[in-house]
């Protein structure tokens, strides 16, 4: 076994790499929106149901 592989194997484990901030901005403007979307849907929805009749 040679040196190489002997670092390679003793070198500990990197956590793994976050997405950092533009991307969990991201992130949370796409789950914002979403749920900003299901919530006017529903609201829409019911406003048809219960005063359009």
């Amino acid at each position: 076994m040679n040196s190489t592989t002997l670092n390679l194997t003793a070198a500990p484990e990197t956590p793994p790499k976050s997405p950092g901030r533009w991307g969990e901005l991201a992130l949370g403007v796409a789950f914002l929106f979403t749920v900003g979307t299901a919530f006017t849907a529903a609201l829409g929805l019911g406003l048809i149901l219960f005063v359009g009749h």
